[in-house]
């Protein structure tokens, strides 16, 4: 399985590249699925919260990004970088430079 799109965002410039997936796969010989933060949340709400009853939501929470998941006819949605929930990365300014939080 291909999780190029790990590589692409990360707000953690140094770990740019890194395919935590492919590590903990050869170190544990087990698949490893991932999914952002956003998309997790949704599918555990699909499973285990409100959402078991519900056939489209959407699920937000606020982090160091504004994120969260959709669920749309009973499946999730991922798009086409598996971020379909997430909204935006919250960028704050503090004296001298620009940061994100």
């Amino acid at each position: 399985m291909s999780y190029d799109w790990i590589r692409k965002y990360q707000t953690v410039s140094r770990l740019t590249g890194f395919n935590v997936a492919d590590v903990l796969e050869k170190s544990f010989d087990r698949n490893v699925f991932m999914e952002n933060d956003g998309t997790a949340a949704v599918i555990a709400e699909r499973l285990f919260g409100v959402g078991k009853r519900l056939n489209n939501f959407v699920y937000l929470f606020l982090d160091t990004m504004i994120g969260g998941g959709v669920v749309y006819d009973g499946d999730v949605l991922r798009g086409t970088n598996s971020n379909a929930g997430g909204l935006a990365l919250m960028r704050i300014d503090s004296p001298g430079q620009g940061s994100l939080l």
